[in-house]
């Protein structure tokens, strides 16, 4: 039994390694121009050299997916047939729409996080497996003095 249990280790190791892993790149910008031509300030620094008060925090979190439209009659849902790909965009445009409510007219310490995902929402589009992008952006809004 002793013998065994070295053979059985290396066997483990040795065929837990044969996965295909696909090669994946991205790279992404973003272009806060255009929420300050707004008159709405983003900054990804925690610090800024202007009076400000701080509002609250705040965290949107966006995924690509199908939308559903829940029927009260029949308690059932009904989803589209396309799927709704989010944009970074949507996530500012979110996060703007937001501090905005809360009387803010800015955000520092802004951060972008990326998420592709393989879930239920995926997407198969004939060739492989489209991965929903999930967009979270976090930050503390504030009212410029």
């Amino acid at each position: 039994m002793k013998m065994i249990l070295p053979f059985a280790a290396i066997a483990c190791l040795t065929f837990a390694g044969c996965t295909f892993v696909p090669y994946f790149s991205s790279v992404t910008s973003v272009d806060y121009s255009r929420y300050n031509n707004e008159n709405f300030y983003i900054t990804e620094a925690n610090s800024v050299s202007f009076a400000y008060d701080p509002v609250g925090s705040v965290e949107v979190v966006m995924r690509s997916g199908y939308k559903g439209v829940y029927n009260e009659t029949s308690r059932t849902t009904t989803y589209s047939k396309e799927p709704t790909l989010v944009s970074v965009y949507d996530v500012i445009d979110g996060v703007k729409k937001e501090c905005e409510n809360l009387g803010a007219d800015g955000v520092i310490n802004f951060k972008l996080s990326f998420d592709r995902v393989a879930t239920q929402y995926s997407v198969w589009n004939g060739a492989e497996l489209e991965t929903g992008m999930m967009v979270t952006a976090t930050g503390m809004a504030i009212k410029r003095k």
